[in-house]
């Protein structure tokens, strides 16, 4: 309630970010047939896509997806510390983040990626088994969470998961490691631009 009091004002408001125009540009002209044709942010434009026809607004998806964040940030430390107050506190300390406040309905730097990401994490936990699959489209979202892999191996090793379901949830990210390093390196020929790198 208070997030929404603080940030429903600006979803009527056109965004005055740098990056805006670049991105309003590419949403114009995508479509989901793009998807296999080069290596972009897809998710994070179906979202946009769909705000814009659905809502007529393009900011309204980001600002959903906020408010999904700041509730699983609350479920995923609760989990962890299996405490209710330390769910609370984590929760509190998103939404007094000036940084999350002033992103948190923007289409330009949107919130789909972590909110992807972190229920990766979140369901390590809770039911390890569809856990890649967040964690992969969170890629398509932002390619940046492939750089958080190795703290995604380092917390499942970690969790309280059985020996067994370890081991098998990570198989699954290495099955994850081998499908991203064989789509590198078919993709870095066909992509636009010629030879890809980091």
């Amino acid at each position: 309630a208070i997030f929404c009091a603080v940030t429903a004002g600006t979803l009527a408001k056109e965004e005055t970010w740098t990056d805006y125009s670049a991105v309003k540009k590419r949403l114009a002209t995508w479509s989901i047939s793009d998807f296999g044709h080069s290596f972009e942010p897809h998710v994070k434009y179906l979202l946009l896509s769909a705000s814009t026809h659905i809502f007529g607004n393009i900011r309204v998806i980001p600002f959903i997806t906020s408010i999904a964040l700041l509730l699983l940030t609350y479920f995923f430390t609760a989990n962890i510390t299996q405490k209710k107050f330390a769910g609370i506190v984590s929760m509190i300390l998103v939404l007094q983040s000036d940084i999350f406040v002033s992103y948190s309905t923007t289409a330009s730097y949107d919130n789909s990626w972590i909110i992807l990401y972190l229920f990766s994490l979140y369901l390590v936990q809770k039911f390890w088994q569809p856990s890649p699959g967040s964690f992969f489209v969170s890629i398509f979202s932002k390619a940046l969470t492939v750089a958080f892999l190795p703290m995604s191996l380092y917390f499942i090793a970690r969790s309280s998961l059985p020996k067994r379901s370890k081991i098998y949830s990570l198989v699954s990210y290495g099955v994850i490691i081998i499908i991203l390093a064989a789509a590198f390196a078919v993709f870095r020929k066909i992509l636009p631009g010629g030879d890809t790198g980091f």
